[in-house]
């Protein structure tokens, strides 16, 4: 698989984006439009490559070590990005600067993967194992995790490793998700997932 663009009116012929991009997993715009983010895996190697949209697009590599596991998600203000990592042995939830200027910010404890972002950008949510969390984070400029809640069990889900198989509504209370018997892929939606939080917190 690899990645091209083209006018979406139609117009023009599709060109080759300039980077090894074979084994492409993931293909996302930032939110202002300007700037293509690849999550690619071949070989057990996998990577993140970002590049600005123009007529002679040229992608550079974010990180290409075999311990990135790439599906990497714009934050909505598209000043960071949340992906998966596996330097410390086992998949992990993290959230970076971007553009890149060093250090990043685990999320996730014990493991996860899938990250997506609340339109606000101040959740993340994200599984583990087969339970779907969010992280509440605090705003800008200084993102930290405030804290992590379990919202539910989540069975037979439909996980592509090209990217979450679920999104968040754009008020924030609701989950969408594909789920798979091996047969067929439904749609899901969880509703209300806040109340389950609010139901744990001490009166």
């Amino acid at each position: 698989v690899r990645a091209w663009a083209r006018p979406a009116d139609g117009s023009g012929s599709a060109r080759r984006l300039s980077a090894p991009s074979d084994g492409l997993k993931s293909a996302l715009l930032s939110p202002d439009g300007k700037t293509l983010l690849l999550s690619t895996f071949r070989d057990n190697i996998s990577g993140v490559w970002s590049g600005a949209i123009g007529e002679t697009s040229v992608l550079s590599p974010i990180d290409t070590s075999q311990s990135w596991a790439g599906l990497a998600r714009f934050s909505p203000d598209g000043r960071h990005l949340a992906h998966i990592s596996a330097a410390s042995g086992q998949y992990e939830v993290y959230v970076s600067p971007f553009p890149p200027a060093g250090g990043r910010m685990q999320v996730s404890l014990n493991g996860g993967s899938d990250p997506v972002w609340s339109r606000d950008g101040r959740r993340l949510f994200y599984l583990a194992g087969r339970r779907m969390m969010v992280a509440t984070l605090t705003p800008q400029p200084n993102v930290r995790v405030q804290s992590r809640d379990s919202l539910f069990t989540v069975e037979g889900f439909a996980d592509f490793f090209a990217g979450a198989g679920y999104d968040v509504s754009a008020d924030g209370k609701s989950l969408l998700m594909l789920r798979t018997d091996d047969r067929r892929i439904q749609l899901v939606i969880a509703l209300n997932w806040a109340n389950s939080i609010a139901a744990k917190q001490p009166r």
